[in-house]
């Protein structure tokens, strides 16, 4: 086993990076630049494509994955 000390969530990567990279004492501002220009609009399209029988057979499928990382199975609004 490996006893890791962070786990990242997608959501909060910029926070985690950074976390992760100060721990090795590199200056994270220093190489770090947020660029969106692959944005897809993700979240307005689960809105758009996502019924409730489509969200609740994912919770299904991902119901541990789901409980362990904390999400909910409500979309995002």
């Amino acid at each position: 086993g490996i006893n890791y000390d962070l786990v990242g969530r997608f959501e909060d990567f910029e926070q985690d990076l950074k976390t992760a990279i100060q721990r090795t004492g590199i200056d994270f501002n220093r190489f770090y630049q947020v660029e969106n220009k692959h944005a897809t609009n993700a979240t307005q399209l689960m809105k758009q494509y996502y019924t409730a029988a489509i969200t609740e057979k994912v919770y299904r499928k991902f119901k541990i994955d789901f409980e362990y990382i904390g999400y909910s199975n409500d979309l995002p609004s």
